[in-house]
């Protein structure tokens, strides 16, 4: 099952698994994708390649009841899933080390 771009391998003799993610000339790339990256500065990024974002920062930060906070996360998560392209959304200038990759 596809559970994202990553491939997986498990080593002879070593716990767990490995998994590399590839280049994003793999023709399949995209198509595998089902993860937002979050920014230092609290944003779910949609796509590494758009200008898209959900704002996670706010629902994190509210004074809300634990129970609120955790709807306002769980309505952000959902809302940057469904807004998620299906295809490259296009190069941007971006910096993998804003977003942590």
């Amino acid at each position: 099952p596809l559970d994202g771009p990553a491939r997986y391998w498990r080593l002879r003799g070593a716990r767990g698994k490995v998994g590399v993610i590839s280049a994003v000339s793999d023709t399949h790339f995209c198509d595998r994708c089902n993860r937002v990256r979050l920014s230092a500065d609290g944003r779910l990024k949609l796509c590494l390649f758009g200008d898209a974002w959900v704002d996670l920062r706010a629902a994190v930060r509210t004074a809300a009841p634990a129970a609120l906070r955790r709807e306002a996360i769980e309505r952000a998560l959902a809302l940057a899933m469904a807004r998620k392209p299906e295809k490259m959304a296009g190069f941007a200038d971006f910096s993998m080390m804003a977003i942590g990759g």
